[in-house]
């Protein structure tokens, strides 16, 4: 009897030891990821509304995982309203080690047509202000999957973030 609890005992201590340092090499994973994986800039803005947008980012991966980006959804906002509604229409591969081009298809769906034409008019005029974004993500890394969002970002910081500046915008 007591040679059974010694060994349950060990089986759990090794147990426990082992979910220990797995959650800490994922939260190491992670962290690592954050770190070498980014967009460098946003390279191109392609199609309509009929066929879908096509965003080309020019993003890095420094590691050794190829993160794929399994759904996506945006919002743009017009001073506090939202306007239109971004879906991601098919996941995304990063590819591992290496800069390159990714292109990420989008669909566009617009909520609020007077607003949009007021954004639309904005913009022509080179003029972020009041325009934000919201983005939320499912990602899977390793097999291990991964929700994030941004909440609210305004559009200037967003297009700086992303290496855009307004004189590149085309209307």
């Amino acid at each position: 009897m007591k040679h059974t609890l010694y060994i349950l005992r060990t089986v759990i201590i090794a147990l426990m030891v082992a979910l220990c340092t797995t959650g800490c090499n994922k939260q190491k994973m992670r962290q690592r990821i954050v770190e070498k994986v980014g967009i460098e800039s946003l390279e191109n803005i392609t199609g309509s509304m009929a066929e879908g947008w096509r965003v080309t980012l020019r993003i890095k991966n420094e590691t050794s995982y190829s993160p794929t980006i399994e759904q996506g959804t945006g919002y743009v906002l017009l001073d506090g309203s939202r306007v239109a509604t971004l879906r991601l229409m098919e996941p995304v591969r990063i590819p591992k080690r290496q800069t390159s081009s990714v292109v990420v298809p989008v669909a566009l769906s617009v909520s609020n047509p007077l607003k949009a034409i007021s954004l639309v008019m904005r913009l022509g005029q080179k003029n972020v202000r009041g325009i934000e974004v919201s983005l939320s993500a499912t990602i899977e890394v390793a097999g291990s999957r991964r929700d994030i969002a941004i909440e609210r970002i305004a559009a200037d910081a967003l297009l700086n973030k992303l290496g855009y500046s307004l004189d590149k915008l085309q209307l």
